[in-house]
């Protein structure tokens, strides 16, 4: 059985970036108010420390 996210949640998993380090630490899918979205994250090192940048996109396959 495939995993499914429930309403208004979703899930990161770790991501192979190969040798291109644009490509996203992690990825993902997310269920927003019905919508199915592909997530991308980035861990970020700052001034107070590592943090993780996430991006959003609009899947083109409904949420059933």
């Amino acid at each position: 059985m495939a995993y499914e996210n429930k309403p208004n949640s979703g899930a990161l998993f770790k991501n192979d970036k190969g040798d291109n380090t644009a490509r996203p630490d992690y990825r993902g899918d997310a269920l927003i108010d019905g919508k199915s979205y592909r997530v991308s994250g980035w861990i970020k090192d700052g001034a107070k420390g590592k943090w993780m940048s996430l991006s959003f996109s609009l899947t083109e396959t409904p949420a059933s």
